[in-house]
């Protein structure tokens, strides 16, 4: 089940989500996806798979809002955040 989501200028908090996996396409903007250890930069038209369980944070680098697709396998069913100090 596809959903969008958008990041305003800095970090979101550290998450987890726990049943799903993740594919995220950056459709605007740019910034560093923290995954797990790994810092990678991501702008428009990059990537990114998040396994379930897996720690992660985005922060934007630009001024303006980053805009992200995000899919989630198995579709989404019923909310699967969890902040990553609560695990």
């Amino acid at each position: 089940m596809p959903a969008t989501t958008s990041c305003r200028s800095g970090a979101a908090s550290a998450r987890t989500v726990t049943s799903h996996d993740l594919t995220v396409f950056v459709l605007r903007g740019q910034g560093t996806l923290t995954l797990g250890e790994v810092r990678r930069a991501l702008a428009a038209g990059d990537a990114a798979v998040i396994p379930r369980g897996a720690v992660h944070w985005f922060a934007n680098g630009g001024r303006a809002p980053a805009l992200a697709l995000v899919v989630f396998t198995p579709p989404l069913d019923a909310p699967d955040t969890v902040p990553a100090e609560a695990r």
